[in-house]
């Protein structure tokens, strides 16, 4: 009786030493890089990789554009950004920070239950459906070609 509970336990050990750990939770996937021309990093957390059309984009990614280059992402829900030349942005679910540069948005009428935002520094843009052109250089502007587009300045 004793050798079986010997070896239950030490079975239990065993299988616990080499039992599987829990992988960390992936990231949300956003959508995917549609179309680059010149280069693009994707720096999320201490990691920077160059983008390639076609690679997702996950929440918590910062996409940085270089020296004349243009990278559209198409978001899962129909939705895309095109951000131009030097451009910086942080992305999360229905969010997306830009720190620097311009980015084109084309918001779909998939995004009616979460309205989606663009941030800068000064103001806050948001709509459920509409197409807007932001942009940060010395001044920060917007103009709404399509939408309707709640602003609220910081």
């Amino acid at each position: 009786m004793k050798k079986i509970i010997l070896v239950v336990m030490g079975l239990c050990l065993f299988g616990t030493a080499y039992a599987k750990k829990p992988s960390a939770p992936k990231a949300s996937e956003l959508g995917q890089l549609f179309l680059l021309q010149g280069e693009a990093i994707r720096a999320n957390g201490t990691k920077n990789a160059m983008l390639k059309p076609g690679e997702n984009i996950l929440s918590g990614d910062r996409i940085l554009t270089g020296q004349k280059s243009v990278a559209i992402i198409v978001f899962k829900d129909g939705g895309r950004l095109k951000l131009g030349p030097e451009s910086a942005v942080q992305l999360a679910k229905n969010d997306c920070f830009l720190e620097k540069g311009t980015v084109f948005s084309y918001v779909t009428s998939k995004a009616k239950q979460n309205p989606y935002s663009l941030r800068t520094s000064l103001l806050v843009v948001s709509t459920h459906q509409g197409i807007f052109f932001t942009e940060i250089e010395k001044k920060q502007w917007m103009t709404v070609h399509y939408g309707d587009v709640e602003v609220i300045n910081l």
